[in-house]
């Protein structure tokens, strides 16, 4: 017979359901993917009749480890929507971290585009 105590017990240790443990999964497995390798390829969007064209990625480098931290940052945040306990702050600041350094690249190159910074 299940006492309150046993229940509870259960109840916080499922952390994560997992569907979302297994999605978080997936995104930290392609966005380490990109970040280890240093190459990115890949297509997003597009369709069969060919009126809307798809975009083409093709990174190398530093801007591959920034997609992969962009993959890596929404697996966090999915991961810490899902915890229920006290790391779940930490979890989801870190996440969020990974997607400001992948912004913070973003805009380092734009200016560096506009404005011929670092040339």
């Amino acid at each position: 017979m299940d006492t309150p105590a046993r229940s509870d017990h259960r109840r916080r240790a499922a952390l994560v359901s997992p569907p979302r443990l297994i999605g978080s999964v997936l995104l930290f497995a392609v966005g380490a993917w990109f970040a280890l390798r240093g190459e990115a390829r890949f297509t997003l969007g597009g369709d069969d009749y060919g009126n809307r064209n798809p975009i083409h990625v093709d990174a190398h480098g530093l801007d591959a480890v920034a997609i992969g931290c962009v993959f890596l940052g929404l697996g966090l945040v999915n991961l810490a929507l899902g915890i229920r306990g006290r790391a779940r702050l930490a979890v989801f600041w870190a996440g969020v971290a990974l997607l400001g350094a992948a912004l913070a690249d973003g805009l380092v190159n734009v200016a560096r585009e506009v404005f011929g910074l670092f040339a």
